[in-house]
């Protein structure tokens, strides 16, 4: 007879082997070139260990529930175990928008290649600047970045558009929107919600206030002068 002990011993067992899957997949998404084929196949591993660890915090909890454990216990068991999910969640797709991006390009460059008819689509690769939402991050550089290698070209659906930008947000900012439907009015609404949120001049005139205090100041020497003015440009 299973008791809570024992599946959440296997709980525990099965979310290490998700987090496993999950770091080969962070490792290989920081090299260069990245592996797309081999991280695939660990994103598909860790799919298949997420799904299994629904199931087991569902088994754990209801066994858990059969217990003289009392309420406010029990609640936190479930919001701990919906934390881990969400969490889980967002790293999977995050991961999962990385390889449809790097399919898209793949599909497109070949189609391109096929039928010389065509004007040349000028993709942007994945060294993109990420956004993670934090006040050390500027929101206006990054945006304009953006613009300039996908949001402004007109050869892009807008529902590509909305798989890059989701592939180049992270913590805060991709918690923000991971939900939003992958649309067209899905694309204008991500856009509009993260302008509201971090587009604020309030917020722009601090980040380059402290920019500017961390400038180091120049000596007396033609070169240092020279160094000041170029960092302060």
């Amino acid at each position: 007879m299973s008791t809570a002990k024992n599946v959440k011993a296997t709980l525990t067992g099965i979310k290490g082997h998700l987090t496993r899957q999950i770091k080969k997949c962070e490792d290989l998404s920081n090299q260069t070139p990245v592996n797309y084929v081999e991280m695939e196949g660990h994103y598909k591993v860790a799919q298949t260990k997420y799904q299994h660890v629904l199931l087991q915090i569902l088994k754990y909890q209801d066994i858990l529930a059969t217990t003289n454990i009392n309420e406010e216990a029990m609640d936190d068991v479930i919001q701990e175990n919906a934390d881990y999910e969400d969490a889980m969640h967002t790293k999977l797709q995050h991961f999962d928008n990385l390889i449809t991006i790097h399919k898209a390009i793949t599909n497109i460059a070949a189609t391109a290649s096929q039928n010389q008819t065509q004007p040349d689509v000028k993709l942007p690769s994945l060294s993109l600047p990420t956004f993670s939402g934090t006040e050390d991050k500027s929101w206006d550089n990054f945006w304009n970045k953006f613009v300039v290698s996908v949001d402004s070209n007109a050869n892009v659906a807008k529902t590509t558009k909305f798989t890059y930008l989701q592939a180049v947000l992270k913590n805060e900012a991709l918690q923000m929107v991971c939900n939003l439907t992958f649309t067209d009015d899905g694309y204008d609404n991500v856009v509009q919600l993260l302008k509201d949120n971090y587009a604020k001049p309030g917020r722009t005139i601090r980040l380059l206030t402290q920019k500017l205090l961390d400038i180091n100041p120049p000596n007396s020497t033609g070169d240092s002068l020279q160094a000041f003015r170029l960092e302060l440009e």
